[in-house]
């Protein structure tokens, strides 16, 4: 069942009165409006294989983890990606500013043509991070439309949701489809991160091996033509659901054989509690809902596979570390929430108009002065010069002459250089 199935089922049953009954919901999906603690549907248990909560926390967790606070969503708008639809809506409502500042655009895939480049062009002047939120189809496509723009370099980060591989709803996301653009897809998918509710560790325990090879061997004997034996998240869900059931009515029959009809008694028993079962550990909060666990993969060049880097757990709300694993960035680290530079290049281009206004104003006052103090050493050179040499042949001088400096001196005239220096009349020759 799909979000708007349960919450109808739900809402129609709780309209009646009889509330006490052995009747307990049990959905493989979850409800649109998340569980709360006042309960208002007592005996509804959530079991689901993908949770937009979970995603929604992992998703902030992310972003504040590597400081990211503008993000750009691509939203697709077509009928079959409802999933997707549902998480671009959420996420507008969620990531709240002032902490998030978030830029979208919309296209419908299914309309049979899409201008990226367009889309991109919005991208490349808003955000950094973006999210996919569309078919794995798309995704391909995009990242080496992106990778075309240069868009794919260490500046960008791609984030994509993909709950779990099942075609043809969730088609398996695949960089090598035996065609020429396989290594720019490849290089343009190591600016991809990947949002799963598919565990690496998960895929090699014991029990889904077990099921996955009575899947095969069914098949064989029905002469069935089917893929290879795939245990799905959705069945894994519902065999939990259900196995936590039976033990809580094991446990009503051997404890308490009255309640064994008392639904909500029933369903108060797995509230805020973790079971251990053979698919692993499931838990359900004190609002009757199964927080998956959500894993932040990144493809690795040399085997062309994604593997989990990061692991955010729907329990306590925190991630781990997977061991011996770690991001791998085109730059040094990370990208940066906004270049240096700006989303567009303006800061740089205000910067150099700024420092060239700067320059000016600073260096061509210090050139004017430097002009005019060489010409100054210049001319007092030349005239000391003058001068000396006047001074030192001033016997040769008529008395004439040296009457006439004083005039001369008055008027700052360059012709008596020793009399306007020194006050050579005054000093040296004193007529009678």
């Amino acid at each position: 069942m799909d979000d708007a199935s349960v919450d109808l089922i739900s809402s129609n049953y709780y309209r009646r009165k009889r509330i006490n009954e052995l009747v307990v919901l049990l959905s493989p999906s979850k409800l649109a409006t998340p569980l709360t603690e006042d309960r208002p549907f007592p005996t509804f248990i959530a079991s689901a294989p993908v949770s937009n909560i979970a995603i929604y926390s992992t998703v902030a967790g992310l972003l504040r983890r590597f400081s990211w606070h503008t993000v750009f969503l691509l939203c697709d708008t077509a009928a079959a990606v409802v999933f997707y639809r549902n998480l671009c809506a959420g996420f507008k409502l969620r990531l709240e500013p002032p902490e998030f500042a978030v830029f979208f655009s919309s296209f419908d895939s299914s309309s049979g043509y899409v201008d990226y480049d367009r889309h991109l062009a919005n991208v490349a002047t808003s955000s950094r991070v973006v999210f996919l939120l569309s078919g794995s189809n798309f995704v391909r496509t995009i990242m080496i439309q992106a990778h075309g723009r240069n868009m794919t370099g260490s500046e960008y980060v791609y984030l994509f949701p993909y709950p779990f591989t099942r075609p043809p709803l969730f088609a398996p996301l695949k960089w090598k489809q035996n065609s020429h653009d396989d290594d720019m897809a490849l290089n343009a998918f190591r600016s991809l991160i990947l949002l799963t509710f598919d565990r690496d560790e998960i895929d090699n325990t014991s029990f889904r091996t077990a099921i996955e090879r009575r899947i095969l061997t069914r098949q064989r004997a029905d002469n069935l033509t089917t893929p290879a034996a795939k245990l799905f998240q959705p069945t894994m869900a519902a065999y939990e659901a259900v196995m936590v059931m039976a033990t809580v009515v094991n446990e009503v029959l051997q404890q308490h054989p009255s309640s064994f009809l008392n639904g909500t008694a029933i369903v108060e028993r797995m509230l805020n509690r973790t079971f251990q079962l053979s698919t692993g550990a499931v838990y359900y909060s004190s609002a009757g809902q199964q927080y998956p666990d959500v894993a932040i993969k990144q493809i690795k060049p040399q085997s062309g596979l994604f593997e989990e880097v990061l692991v955010y757990d729907g329990d306590t709300f925190v991630f781990n570390v997977t061991p011996g694993k770690d991001f791998l960035w085109k730059g040094k680290g990370p990208p940066l929430n906004e270049p240096l530079c700006g989303y567009t290049g303006q800061k740089c281009l205000m910067v150099t108009s700024y420092d060239s206004v700067t320059i000016s104003i600073i260096v061509v006052p210090l050139v004017g002065i430097a002009c005019f103090a060489a010409l100054s050493l210049f001319y007092f050179s030349r005239r000391s010069r003058l001068a000396t040499s006047t001074i030192s042949n001033w016997w040769y001088l008529e008395a004439e002459s040296l009457r006439a400096c004083r005039p001369l001196r008055e008027q700052k005239s360059i012709s008596c250089a020793a009399c306007y220096l020194f006050d050579f009349s005054d000093r040296v020759y004193k007529p009678t």
